[in-house]
């Protein structure tokens, strides 16, 4: 008598590869070239900082940081990620590591 419906144990289904749109890598580099050319614009003007419509600090040298930091990570390969994955679901234990999507 089978213990499952079916008569068979069902597979785990397998994960599909990790994609990051390029609409959304655009976003973050647009967003990213955005904030270094205000940073840059406020700086020439001489402020250092000045305030947002919320009332809060804003600093240029953190502008320009934010912003770089915005366009690398748009440019970060998804093969990296996968790697990352894997990396991190090996130490928790929670299933096995799989290789890179084009090794299957």
């Amino acid at each position: 008598m089978p213990f499952h419906i079916g008569g068979h144990k069902p597979k785990l289904a397998e994960k599909k590869a990790v994609t990051i749109p390029l609409k959304w890598r655009l976003g973050a580099a647009g967003w990213g070239v955005l904030f270094i050319a205000l940073s840059v614009i406020g700086l020439a003007k001489g402020k250092l900082a000045w305030e947002n419509v919320y009332g809060e600090l804003f600093h240029a040298g953190g502008g320009i940081a934010l912003g770089i930091l915005l366009i690398l990570i748009s440019l970060i390969p998804t093969r990296w990620v996968e790697m990352l994955e894997n990396r991190l679901a090996a130490a928790s234990g929670s299933r096995a590591p799989r290789g890179p999507a084009g090794t299957r």
